[in-house]
């Protein structure tokens, strides 16, 4: 059996597999390197990066646990973390910035019809002004073969 894991969790191989998310040297929690996610000020919004993991239906029915580090560029803004088993979209409680790196953090029980397992980061972004926020260290927990825990570091 397989278990799900993450590719490139730090960034520092560049930002594939990744999508709508860059590579930054701007900051990061360790390493060299973090992901980017910038908003172009617009509007209000969000920008969103994602990951879509290698799939397996024995994960169907499981729990997953995903962790990253944030970085949000003041308390006006937020970041967040969510999980898509192809069914539904959970996401994690918001993480204000103004303080370096935090860890955020989101659950969710796979739905037994789940066909995918895609890895979110969001930036909020609540201001009509360009902002960038950062995403470093990603790791998955997954709860999966009847209860063995099984701890991933990428």
């Amino acid at each position: 059996m397989t278990i799900p894991s993450i590719t490139n969790p730090g960034f520092e191989t560049g930002s594939a597999p990744w999508s709508s998310i860059t590579q930054s040297a701007d900051y990061a929690n360790s390493g060299t390197y973090s992901g980017k996610i910038t908003t172009d000020g617009l509007a209000p919004g969000y920008g969103e990066g994602t990951q879509t993991l290698s799939w397996s239906n024995s994960y169907q029915g499981g729990l997953i646990t995903f962790k990253m580090y944030v970085r949000p560029p003041s308390a006006s803004y937020t970041a967040q973390l969510g999980l898509n088993d192809g069914v539904t979209t959970t996401y994690g409680g918001t993480q204000a910035g103004g303080s370096g790196f935090v860890l955020a953090t989101v659950t969710k029980t796979l739905s037994l019809a789940a066909t995918q397992l895609i890895i979110i980061c969001r930036f909020n972004n609540s201001q009509e002004i360009e902002a960038s926020c950062y995403f470093d260290d990603a790791t998955i927990l997954a709860s999966l073969y009847g209860g063995q825990q099984i701890i991933i570091i990428s």
